[in-house]
């Protein structure tokens, strides 16, 4: 952390470095949700559009709502949210998702949906970028 971010940058792969740069130029908004019923909805949503366009069963939505509320008390579990913000209108159009959770010095990836308008504005990288930032 004691390096700025243009030395932090060099040290990423040329590919990883232009895909991000990219992104941080497509208007992009990462929240945090913090709100536990908004939380759980977004999981849902994105969870089951996950399985269903990629086919495969992965952590059930019930399992990560209830790890979600056991770690609550902790706060070690994140959920971020990739939007495109339209300046003329304050609009914000979901993009995608990251779900994490700490357990001491680590943070796990647990889930990560990103649909197809946030693959090609490069979202994704923005999101990974939040999993080393609490």
């Amino acid at each position: 952390l004691l390096n700025n971010e243009e030395l932090i940058l060099k040290k990423f792969k040329q590919r990883w470095r232009r895909c991000l740069k990219k992104s941080l130029n497509q208007n992009i908004l990462i929240e945090e949700i913090r709100d536990s019923f908004s939380a759980e909805n977004h999981i849902r949503l994105f969870n089951t559009k996950l399985q269903e366009e990629n086919k495969f069963r992965g952590l059930k939505n019930d399992f990560l709502i209830s790890l979600m509320r056991e770690n609550k008390k902790s706060s070690n579990m994140h959920l971020y949210i990739a939007y495109k913000l339209f300046d003329k209108k304050d609009i914000k159009v979901p993009l995608g998702m990251l779900l994490d959770i700490d357990h001491g010095t680590t943070t796990s990836f647990l889930i990560g949906y990103i649909n197809k308008d946030g693959r090609e504005l490069n979202a994704n990288y923005q999101l990974f970028c939040h999993l080393d930032a609490h």
